[in-house]
């Protein structure tokens, strides 16, 4: 039940090329969190850092 509900919640990220919001899973969110790649905004939305390859690991 745990894993079901792990792999179903998603969480819209926008970016500077997407207005709409991708749809990205609870595991990918924690990723790219880890890597600096999430930012929230003013208005609560989450927004990716970079555009083009993901950075390879943590900044720090």
């Amino acid at each position: 039940m745990l894993l079901y509900g792990y792999s179903l919640h998603v969480q819209p990220v926008y970016s500077k090329d997407n207005g709409k919001g991708l749809a990205t899973t609870e595991a990918q969110l924690v990723l790219e969190a880890s890597r600096g790649g999430l930012k929230r905004e003013k208005d609560g939305k989450l927004h990716l850092t970079y555009t083009g390859t993901p950075p390879k690991a943590c900044p720090t």
